[in-house]
């Protein structure tokens, strides 16, 4: 991680990083959740924490269990690794939009799955990422068109629940149909949950959850964001379920999933309450905390700017407060790069201009923020005033959602690499005496 800019502590915030990503270890979290004696014979494992998922249901079963078990990981990611185990099946896809990897790779699933009997019995291990790991169009559709939605929805600021609504009624395995296609096997699904509230049926899609969403809900998505001119083909399609021309998915009360049983083993609040320990730890005082916040990147910073400029007058320094959740940006025809953690330090970074010895540090616990290669920013009441000496203007790079190139030359970047992990974003904000503030720059 670079070293902290202007008035914050680095250890304090690597410290509360590193607890975030120490509670989502995805290894860790399954081989303590994994009943040896009900062994699986198959294993999926979808999403950014695949590997090490799948490497926790190995290590819990042990060599000789292990070696009688075949599975699948999907992972996203740029890079192709070759399987550590030759009855694991690793495929490297993309991510947020799918692409024909993610294709091939959601096949390979399919025919796992759809053989199996009622002897068998599928671990599916599921985290983050998942939804566009696992794509594979229904029918009458092309991956153009599910890429194509699921872009528009994501530049309109549609969040996870609506934007899973539409995938949901737009493929084969999302939305319970993976359930369906592997009975009458038994189920056992173990989630890393990505999705604010830990709703199975909105986790990747819910693809072994029953499916309390309609082809009608999907319509109306597309209507309140306006994008059912942009996207015809998928509008056709829902408009199909929606007259009871094609089957809706599976619902509430389906016998399919009387076999299956769903564990959430981590989450944002997981996280969040981790943090909220090692900041006591380390002798700062928690102000307070915030658990399931939604909505736009930019209100967020703008609140949480606001909040830290009055932070040292709420108690006394070092303090902290924590926030959990998962924010959007609405980027409409905006060209600029960055993701809702940068934002939320950029808006941030606005409110606190010349205020001393207050931070806000945004990060994304997968460690990719948007579609850039940093996981947050941190701001802090200089960085404004930085900017302005290089000639760099605050408010516009924040009207154009340019927040990565606004950092990236101010200086600021959380930088760590793909985590394997996912449980939302976290923002830090930390308020110090002068004498207790570090890392100036």
């Amino acid at each position: 991680m670079p070293a902290m800019p202007f008035t914050a502590n680095p250890v304090h915030v690597r410290r509360l990083i590193e607890g975030a990503l120490d509670a989502a270890d995805p290894a860790r979290l399954v081989e303590r959740s994994i009943d040896a004696a009900r062994a699986p014979t198959r294993i999926l494992a979808v999403g950014k924490a695949a590997r090490g998922m799948m490497r926790g249901a190995l290590g819990a079963m042990g060599s000789t269990r292990a070696r009688a078990v075949r599975g699948i990981v999907i992972e996203p990611g740029g890079r192709d690794q070759s399987p550590a185990d030759d009855r694991i099946q690793v495929f490297t896809v993309d991510h947020p939009l799918p692409t024909v990897r993610n294709i091939r790779a959601t096949e390979a699933a399919r025919k796992m799955v759809q053989c199996l009997t009622a002897e068998d019995h599928l671990l599916c291990l599921i985290s983050g990422g998942a939804s566009a790991a696992l794509t594979l169009p229904a029918e009458g559709l092309s991956l153009d068109h599910i890429a194509g939605v699921t872009d528009a929805l994501l530049r309109a600021g549609a969040s996870i629940d609506e934007l899973n609504t539409v995938r949901k009624h737009c493929e084969r395995l999302k939305g319970g149909r993976l359930a369906s296609l592997a009975s009458p096997a038994r189920i056992t699904a173990l989630l890393i949950s990505d999705v604010i509230g830990d709703r199975p049926d909105v986790i990747a899609s819910g693809p072994v959850s029953p499916d309390p969403t309609t082809c009608a809900d999907a319509i109306a998505v597309l209507s309140a964001h306006g994008l059912i001119e942009q996207c015809p083909a998928v509008a056709h399609h829902v408009g199909l379920g929606a007259a009871g021309q094609i089957d809706e998915t599976p619902k509430p009360g389906d016998p399919v999933f009387d076999r299956v049983r769903t564990r959430i083993i981590a989450s944002n609040a997981t996280a969040l309450a981790r943090c909220r320990r090692v900041a006591q730890e380390m002798g700062l005082g928690v102000l307070g905390w915030e658990e399931g916040v939604t909505g736009s990147a930019d209100a967020l910073g703008r609140r949480i700017g606001r909040l830290a400029r009055a932070m040292p007058s709420m108690g006394e320094p070092p303090s902290c407060w924590i926030v959990g959740g998962e924010t959007a940006v609405a980027l409409g025809s905006a060209t600029g790069s960055g993701g809702p953690c940068q934002e939320i330090a950029l808006a941030a970074a606005i409110e606190l201009d010349g205020t001393d010895n207050v931070a806000v540090a945004a990060f994304s616990t997968d460690g990719v923020d948007g579609p850039t290669d940093a996981a947050g920013a941190i701001a802090t009441g200089h960085t404004a005033r930085r900017a302005g000496t290089l000639g760099l203007d605050p408010r516009g790079a924040l009207d154009r959602h340019d927040s990565h190139a606004f950092f990236d030359r101010v200086g600021g970047l959380i930088r760590t690499g793909a985590t394997g992990t996912n449980v939302n974003d976290l923002v830090f904000v930390l308020a110090y005496p002068p004498s207790a503030a570090k890392g100036a720059g």
